[in-house]
């Protein structure tokens, strides 16, 4: 006898109404780009056929661009940005973070502050990435690529570099462009669930485990597993709140 797998069920939370409406994390079959179904059907083979495309959207979770914006980056790596909703942010990370990684001379680091953290009950992976084929320029950005946990970690900021350009470059993107890319690490069915929240709401997720000056996720990470083996050790069910 066969059973079926209990899906693995993700939890998109967001503040910000029009993000929740328009700009849902969705499937991304449902957001194949739009120079790729130009190409015409012929017999000579041509990107329509790419089955490495085609299986980098249709089994992705995409997290699509909610606002329109605007990128200039200077020759010296100074940078000037505009999100149309008024609220987004980018932040960067010091050479000293990531040591000679990447040097400050030759590319800008950016951190693009999402509105959407992710909640999973269960401790599975996911690949987190942005998707070059989203973009007629595939230079534009420079992805990293990470595997994460949101059962222990649970924002969706997307860290990219640019080469910094002889002159002034600007990057525009357009709100609904395909842009976070996360691949579940199981052949379990993914079932999304959006809620929309108050900011304070949001806030105290993003809070967990900042308490920590060093470490945070490895910490928070071995508290949890500490609480939830004292719970399961408890004869009489106690341990926390239900």
């Amino acid at each position: 006898m066969f059973w079926k797998k209990k899906p693995v069920k993700l939890i998109f939370y967001t503040s910000d109404k029009n993000t929740f409406d328009f700009f849902r994390p969705r499937l991304g079959s449902d957001m194949l780009p739009s120079w790729w179904k130009k190409i015409e059907t012929k017999k000579e083979t041509s990107m329509k056929g790419c089955v490495g495309l085609i299986h980098s959207y249709s089994n992705a979770i995409v997290i699509p661009m909610w606002s329109d914006c605007s990128i200039s980056v200077l020759s010296n790596g100074e940078y000037f940005y505009k999100f149309f909703d008024g609220v987004t942010e980018i932040t960067t990370h010091s050479q000293e973070q990531r040591g000679d990684f990447a040097p400050n001379d030759e590319y800008t680091h950016f951190k693009i502050r999402s509105p959407w953290v992710v909640h999973c009950d269960e401790d599975i992976k996911f690949v987190f990435t942005q998707n070059a084929f989203s973009f007629l320029k595939p230079d534009d950005f420079i992805p990293l690529t990470g595997v994460i946990d949101f059962k222990y970690q649970h924002s969706t900021n997307l860290n990219l570099f640019v080469k910094n350009p002889p002159v002034e470059k600007t990057v525009s993107l357009t709100a609904n462009t395909p842009f976070v890319f996360i691949y579940p690490m199981t052949e379990r069915n993914i079932e999304i669930e959006y809620r929309l929240i108050t900011i304070p709401e949001w806030d105290d997720i993003m809070k967990e485990g900042l308490v920590y000056e060093k470490n945070a996720f490895f910490r928070k990470k071995k508290l949890m597993k500490e609480l939830e083996s004292s719970k399961s050790k408890c004869p009489f069910g106690f341990g926390g709140d239900k």
